[in-house]
């Protein structure tokens, strides 16, 4: 055998195993994807059932808040309260008694507060022992009335209640009570006005129990769930125990299967160290399942969400088998049909050679076809363009948006497929892929009205992708009244080779409907901003505008300091809510006329602290909570309530707690006059380094006195909103 053809066939075999480790990488990235989509199916289901047990626990809160905010009921308990304490002036309490029990045997058979009434009937003289109900108790832990189904208070119950602090609600974990039933429990502090307004007293608790019955293990149950080994259960941590909260699938009952803690196999042990994360081990049963986890808030419990591997993956398997057969088919015959060209190659079979040689186009006009429809299945466009930006090669979707047959595709330019603005476009960031060579991810905002063969154009896949990402102010878009669309293009620099003209790989994205969702929540937001602030300006007529003013002045110094944008907008959003504390004020204090006293200011200074918490389900773009939060902090650590000092406090905290001064010091009031700009000036000098930063201090005096700040503040004594 001659050397040549010794080199040749050693070719072939490096060929065929790359080729082999290509297929064979394709598979395992398919594989990959098919376990990701997996994790997002497992994680909505996951949601879905976290989201109604949490509902379920709020609707027996909300039950419960609402009896113990009921006046009547405070009013009722107060008046037992008094007589407590002088039943030498009161001896009959048999009224409020009796309306008490009235009130919680109503809450009781509304809320599901009641006992299932199981097992033998007992005679007609004996009382069943009840399981679930309510129970107003003394702030000592004294029992004051009960509706009819409330057990005794067990040992268990009164470590339950010594342990919870006489102020704070209280959680009894589910359980098994006397009875073995399944059983939750929740305890409320009953607070009432104390005598002159000076505060809330805890007057009473309530004890709630109710069993965990078919509507609290109900919500564990996906509607419409198709999988055959799909489970949904709850567990909880127990020192070195794992329990099962809930039924399981293999008929065990709740609360009646538990496991040691540890096994690092064990996905329930996975689910407890990293809730909310994807998990891949045994379950319970020793079976392996693919799970993901949810913790409950304000309970122990995690959720998780299992499913068989085998089913999970038969699809995905069977698909991956078929796909890695017909790639193996088509290499080896590629492999085949070389290898046979190669023994009949002499010049006397030149013919026969050539007829091989079609066979072999065949063949592979036959893989192209079959790379075609893997790249037709992708939910968004992809193109591959020459250096000359023409392309030359669009997928089925490419040509479906653009109404252009795809065979006429090739070979067209940009601009022709496009359109004059975004094909020049991305014929420039096609141009830089290729001289760079670098991976291009690029964000574009058109204003100009595509053609309605584009709208829509192209559907959304991330990427993760180590590369270049451009912003679009690199590229200003032209101010149009026309719609905006948003779109994402990724351009990958292609090997370069005499193989194939392409040189980037180009796909597409459109971001318009998430960038419009955003924007959405903004306006929400803004708009929650104004009824609040109108909301505080109502109830403190005195001080109307100030939070206008404020934020307005907070966004001068901001700006001065060169802040960033989200910086610049958080310090304005927070000079709009520096007073939404007002709200808990009552309105006598915020409009009396003439200076607090001790007790108000105190009132009106807690009110003003607690503001942020009154936001914090509110999501804001910056850290405009944590901002109002440190307002009170001073640059020497003297301020409260954390303490913070210089730079561990928020730029953006400083700044509108100067403006807030600031705003303070020249407006007017009922009590006072304002001072002068000059005045004002002189005070916030001399907290600056100690109170303030003096960065701070110092932009805000560079805006009044350099930048016409003077002149255009002139109106603040009146009151009068400025832009």
């Amino acid at each position: 055998m001659s050397r040549r053809l010794l080199v040749a066939l050693a070719a072939l075999v490096v060929v065929f195993l790359a080729a082999l480790a290509g297929v064979f990488a394709f598979a395992q990235q398919e594989y990959a994807r098919d376990q990701q989509q997996l994790r997002w199916r497992l994680s909505m289901v996951a949601d879905s059932r976290a989201q109604a047990l949490e509902h379920w626990l709020d609707q027996q809160r909300a039950v419960l808040l609402g009896l113990v905010n009921n006046e009547s009921l405070q009013v009722y308990l107060s008046v037992l309260r008094m007589q407590a304490e002088a039943p030498e002036r009161h001896t009959d309490n048999g009224e409020e008694l009796s309306f008490l029990r009235t009130l919680l045997e109503v809450t009781a058979q509304r809320g599901g507060f009641v006992s299932r009434v199981e097992g033998s009937p007992v005679p007609a003289n004996v009382r069943r022992l009840g399981l679930a109900g309510l129970a107003l108790l003394a702030p000592d832990g004294g029992g004051l009335v009960a509706s009819s189904g409330m057990p005794p208070i067990s040992a268990e119950l009164a470590a339950f209640i010594a342990e919870t602090p006489l102020t704070e609600p209280g959680f009894l974990d589910l359980r098994r009570d006397a009875q073995g039933q399944l059983a939750l429990g929740w305890l409320l502090p009953v607070l009432s006005e104390q005598v002159r307004g000076q505060g809330t007293t805890v007057v009473a608790r309530l004890l709630a129990l109710r069993p965990a019955d078919t509507a609290f293990f109900a919500t564990l149950k996906q509607p419409g769930q198709t999988s055959a080994t799909a489970e949904t259960y709850l567990i909880r941590q127990n020192g070195n125990t794992l329990e099962f909260l809930s039924p399981l699938a293999n008929g065990t009952s709740a609360l009646s299967h538990r496991l040691a803690v540890g096994d690092e196999g064990s996905v329930e042990t996975a689910a407890l160290r990293k809730p909310g994360a994807f998990h891949s081990g045994l379950d319970y049963s020793a079976t392996p399942v693919f799970a993901v986890s949810r913790q409950i808030p304000g309970t122990p419990w995690v959720l998780v969400h299992q499913v068989d591997q085998e089913e999970a993956l038969a699809q995905s398997n069977r698909r991956l088998i078929t796909l890695i057969s017909v790639m193996l088919a088509l290499l080896i015959g590629f492999v085949a049909i070389i290898l046979f060209a190669w023994r009949y190659g002499s010049s006397a079979r030149i013919e026969q050679v050539a007829r091989q040689y079609q066979a072999s186009s065949q063949r592979f006009e036959a893989l192209s076809r079959f790379l075609d429809a893997v790249s037709d299945t992708q939910p968004h466009a992809v193109f591959a363009t020459d250096a000359q930006s023409r392309l030359t090669f669009a997928n089925r979707r490419t040509s479906e948006l653009t109404g252009i047959p795809r065979p006429e595709l090739t070979g067209r330019s940009l601009i022709g497929v496009l359109g004059q603005e975004r094909g020049r476009f991305y014929q420039a960031l096609i141009q830089r892929t290729y001289e760079q060579q670098q991976e291009l991810i690029v964000t574009r905002h058109f204003h100009s009205l595509p053609d309605q063969s584009l709208l829509g154009l192209f559907g959304f896949s991330p990427s993760t992708a180590q590369s270049q990402a451009l912003d679009a102010a690199d590229h200003p878009a032209p101010s149009f009244e026309d719609s905006e669309h948003v779109w994402r293009s990724n351009h990958y620099p292609l090997p370069r080779g005499t193989l194939h003209a392409a040189v980037v790989l180009t796909t597409i994205e459109d971001l318009t409907e998430l960038t419009e969702e955003r924007r959405r929540r903004e306006r929400n937001t803004l708009q929650l901003i104004d009824t609040l602030v109108g909301l505080m300006d109502e109830r403190d007529p005195n001080s109307a505008n100030q939070s206008l003013f404020v934020a307005l002045v907070a966004r001068e110094i901001a700006t001065e300091l060169a802040l960033s944008s989200l910086l610049i907008k958080t310090a304005e959003q927070a000079g709009r809510l520096v007073n939404i504390g007002k709200i808990r004020v009552p309105s006598d204090v915020l409009t009396k006329q003439g200076p607090l006293n001790e007790a108000e200011r105190a009132l009106v200074q807690d009110a003003l602290d607690q503001g942020p918490s009154l936001l914090k389900h509110l999501e804001f773009e910056g850290p405009v909570i944590e901002t109002l939060t440190q307002i009170n902090e001073h640059w020497d650590g003297g301020g409260r309530p954390l303490g913070l000092a210089g730079e561990s406090i928020l730029p953006t905290a400083q700044i509108v707690a100067v403006a807030n001064t600031f705003v303070a010091l020249i407006s007017a009031r009922a009590f006072r006059v304002g001072q002068s700009f000059q005045q004002a000036e002189s005070e916030l000098l001399a907290d600056a380094g100690r109170r303030f930063d003096r960065r701070v201090v110092l932009s805000l005096l560079n805006f009044l006195n350099n930048k016409g700040g003077r002149a255009r503040w002139a109106t603040m004594a009146q009151d009068e909103p400025w832009s």
